[in-house]
């Protein structure tokens, strides 16, 4: 089975920006099925790379992460979400009161705490739910 590869690419007439599928990954569908994904629809599936150090040492630079796009409500897990042309892996935390809190688990990178989703989705784009996470580090 074949999982389309994620890219942000910038449009060249203006500041904005779009989620593109620039590739594809074949993956055995013995392999999808034997990992507890949070979908039945293996279709909503793409695989994002991280580009940044803002989770090590849990994820770092390169590894590919599979993310559903089907799932955009926010709530309290792993998220992609795409701002100013790049898409981040973050931890959120959704509160009671509405406030919602990004995370990073590298301590170099301060959390960002918005009042509310309203807040969210007008500076940023929830590309979906991380499920799983496919490392490529070496020995």
């Amino acid at each position: 089975m074949l999982i389309p590869a994620l890219e942000v690419k910038k449009y060249e007439t203006s500041d904005a920006f779009a989620l593109c599928q620039m590739s594809f990954v074949g993956v055995e569908k013995t392999w999808l099925y034997s990992h507890p994904f949070s979908t039945a629809n293996p279709t909503a599936f793409r695989l994002v790379t991280n580009t940044c150090d803002n989770m090590a040492p849990f994820l770092l630079r390169n590894d590919v992460v599979v993310v559903d796009l089907t799932q955009k409500t926010l709530s309290s897990g792993g998220f992609a979400i795409a701002y100013a042309g790049t898409i981040f892996i973050l931890r959120v935390q959704v509160y009671a009161d509405k406030k919602i809190v990004l995370l990073s688990d590298n301590k170099g990178y301060e959390d960002l705490i918005l009042k509310n989703s309203e807040e969210l989705l007008k500076n940023y784009s929830v590309v979906g739910r991380c499920v799983a996470v496919i490392q490529t580090r070496g020995l």
